[in-house]
């Protein structure tokens, strides 16, 4: 594939990006920007490297790399990685919206929501009491107890439930 039809794959308010804003290496099958806001859809076509800004929607084939900032979207194949300066993972992180604010693995032994990054066991002992003191409704109490639930049975399989020490992967 070359650049004009990569150009045709990489779209910006809803037109294809400029050629002189992106670069392609046809050779390793590399796609680096540094644009926010794309579209991406290398629907069926598989092992490229990504580097992007944020807020990015990807579509594309199995076995690629993606080097993005926050609040990207990813629709891939299999043989996905996600690398963190603490390690990788072959799934992606579980990341849920809310009704009031997102809650979601934020490394090994921790949860976040909204501000608030805490240690798995301090959410299971302390969800119900802090989403009442932030003012939240019995129902969403309710939706943000079955959330870190949820957290903990997913970091607890991934043996991602305790605080990794340093140096240790």
């Amino acid at each position: 594939m070359n650049k004009k039809e990569v150009q045709k794959r990489v779209l910006q308010n809803g037109k294809p990006l400029a050629l002189k804003k992106f670069s392609w290496c046809e050779k390793t099958k590399t796609f680096s920007v540094k644009e926010d806001y794309l579209i991406i859809d290398f629907a069926g076509i598989g092992d490229c490297t990504f580097t992007t800004g944020g807020g990015c929607t990807f579509t594309t084939g199995g076995g690629c790399t993606f080097t993005t900032g926050w609040d990207c979207t990813f629709k891939t194949g299999g043989g996905c990685t996600w690398v963190f300066d603490w390690g990788k993972l072959q799934e992606p992180p579980l990341h849920f919206c809310g009704s009031r604010y997102y809650i979601e693995f934020s490394k090994p032994g921790f949860i976040q929501s909204g501000c608030i990054e805490k240690p798995l066991d301090w959410w299971q002992k302390n969800v119900t009491r802090c989403a009442e003191e932030h003012g939240y409704s019995l129902s969403q109490v309710r939706e943000y107890e079955m959330y870190v639930k949820f957290l903990g049975q997913w970091m607890e399989r991934l043996k991602l439930h305790k605080a990794k020490g340093k140096g240790e992967k």
